[in-house]
C-alpha cells in the first residue's frame, strides 16, 4: 500500500478531509496518545483489496476506506487519483466517468496497459447521447455542457450514422464516437458509498468479464 502524503491531524475526519485534498483513496489514523512522534494520518494512493495482502500489522494504526465493507474484490483495478476501475459489472458499478483531465489521462493509461497483449486500444465509457441527439450526458445524466474539460478527438464528435451514439475512450487520450453495438470492451466504475443512482444508459449495460490473466475479452 503506497503512502502519497502525511501529516499529525487530531481526528479521522481532519485526516479524511486532508485525504480529499491529497486525491488519496484510503487512510490510515492513530488515535491520539499511541504515538510518540511521528505522523497520525497516513494517506494511501489505493485502498485496500479483499485479499488484504498489502496492510501491515501495526495496533496504533486505524486503516479507513472510501469503500467501506465488503472490500473491493482483485476484480477491480486502482486507477490513482480516480478510483477503482472493474471490468465485471456489479450492481454498485455503472460506466467509468471520464470528463476531466485526470480521468481521461489515467483510463486512458489503463486501456493501454490492459490491453497490451489483445491489441486493445479503445473501450466504452460512460458518456451517450441516446436520449437527445447531439446532447452528451454521462451515466448520471450529467450534461456535457457542464463541464469545461473535453477530449474530443479529430472531427469528433460525428454523428454520420443515426445509431453512432455511444462514446468511447481510446489508448490516446481521446474521446470519439462510436455505433452502441460495436464490440468493444468496457470500462465501468466501483462509486464508494454503497449504491450508485440506476444507470440510466440503455444500450451499453454490461461490463466484460476479467479473464485469468486480467485483460480484456469481448462481450
Amino acid at each position: 500500500m503506497k503512502i502519497i502524503a502525511k501529516a499529525n491531524l487530531p481526528t479521522p475526519a481532519r485526516c479524511a478531509l486532508f485525504t480529499l485534498q491529497k486525491q488519496g483513496l484510503a487512510f490510515n489514523f492513530s488515535p491520539p496518545g499511541l504515538l510518540n512522534g511521528g505522523e497520525s494520518c497516513l494517506v494511501c494512493e489505493c485502498p485496500e483489496l479483499n485479499t488484504l495482502t498489502s496492510l501491515k500489522k501495526d495496533w496504533r494504526y486505524d486503516y479507513y476506506s472510501l469503500y467501506g465493507y465488503p472490500l473491493p474484490s482483485t476484480n477491480y483495478t486502482c486507477v490513482p487519483k480516480v478510483g477503482l476501475i472493474e471490468l465485471n459489472r456489479d450492481k454498485n458499478s455503472e460506466m467509468a466517468h471520464v470528463v476531466s483531465e485526470t480521468r481521461t489521462s489515467y483510463m486512458s493509461s489503463l486501456i493501454k496497459q490492459l490491453g497490451h497483449h489483445h491489441m486493445i486500444r479503445k473501450a466504452y465509457v460512460g458518456l451517450h447521447d441516446i436520449l437527445h441527439e447531439g446532447k452528451f450526458i454521462t451515466t448520471r445524466g450529467e450534461p456535457l455542457t457542464c463541464f469545461e474539460y473535453q477530449a474530443w478527438g479529430p472531427s469528433e464528435p460525428r454523428d454520420r450514422l443515426d445509431e453512432e451514439d455511444c462514446a468511447m475512450l481510446d489508448d490516446k487520450k481521446q474521446w470519439r464516437v462510436t455505433r452502441c453495438s460495436e464490440k468493444l470492451p468496457y470500462l465501468c466504475e466501483l462509486w464508494a458509498g454503497g449504491d450508485n443512482p440506476k444507470d440510466i444508459t440503455t444500450g451499453l449495460l454490461y461490463c466484460s468479464r476479467i479473464k485469468d490473466d486480467g485483460l480484456f475479452i469481448f462481450v
